[in-house]
């Protein structure tokens, strides 16, 4: 990878993470903002955003846009996706090829 490359790249993942810092922090700020408006404990605003945050799906598989390449299946760090010969892919209505996965608790 040339050092131009590198650097570019450098600088936006650090870009991001002070995005995604000052962002977290404005969200803590208007969650406490709007426990203090309804009257009601902080601690039931974050249960609330935990809840929802844990209740999304952590893989989306997008069947209409997928090659089968296979290369998900080799990252894997815990051979969680395999490949397999059976598959169904005709459908007429896109939103109905997105597969949505959740880790088992």
């Amino acid at each position: 990878m040339p050092v131009f490359e590198l650097m570019i790249a450098m600088l936006a993942f650090m870009f991001g993470i002070v995005v995604l810092t000052y962002f977290s922090d404005k969200a803590v700020e208007h969650s406490l903002k709007i426990a203090y408006a309804w009257r009601i404990s902080p601690i039931l605003i974050g249960l609330l955003l935990v809840s929802v945050g844990t209740d999304l799906p952590e893989i989306m598989h997008y069947v209409d846009r997928c090659m089968f390449c296979g290369q998900c299946a080799e990252i894997c760090p815990k051979n969680a996706i395999r490949m397999s010969e059976e598959y169904e892919l005709a459908g007429f209505d896109r939103s109905k090829m997105i597969y949505e996965y959740k880790r088992d608790h």
